[in-house]
């Protein structure tokens, strides 16, 4: 098993699956963690994401790159292990027509999670509000304060 720390970012992700799937590491092989104080005193090997020649660039189909930036963007702890999964599945084993697979259990999840990532967006965009909180005294400028619940 390896264990792999990233920053919780797709950016960082791409970098370390890149590197894995060159070396291939098979899905079950990996542990994703985003905290350094994740994992057990005895963790497996743990792979570096900044390599030290580029990993090779991958092709991709375009519906996949999209699934993964929002589905990023959600909190679950899974979706590394997830979005793994399908992209090993897309570049090992020739499914290149599985992010259109909506009954597959990781595409429907990864779907979940861009749905839920989309529906906060929406409220973010809905429903922030802004309160007058005061006027600065020299540039007579108003100052106010935004929140979302």
């Amino acid at each position: 098993m390896e264990t792999v720390r990233i920053e919780p970012d797709i950016d960082a992700w791409r970098i370390a699956a890149r590197i894995l799937l060159a070396r291939g590491v098979p899905p079950d092989a990996v542990l994703w963690t985003c905290d350094a104080s994740d994992g057990a005193l005895f963790d497996a090997t743990e792979v570096s994401a900044a390599p030290a020649a580029a990993p090779p660039p991958l092709r991709v189909p375009a519906a996949f790159a999209d699934i993964a930036a929002r589905a990023a963007a959600h909190s679950d702890p899974r979706r590394w292990a997830v979005l793994y999964r399908i992209l090993w599945r897309i570049c090992r084993d020739g499914e290149r027509h599985l992010p259109a697979v909506v009954t597959d259990p990781d595409v429907r999840q990864a779907l979940l999670w861009c749905k839920a990532v989309g529906r906060e967006i929406h409220k973010m965009h809905a429903f922030v509000r802004f309160r007058l909180t005061g006027t600065d005294e020299t540039s007579g400028r108003e100052q106010r304060i935004a929140w979302f619940e």
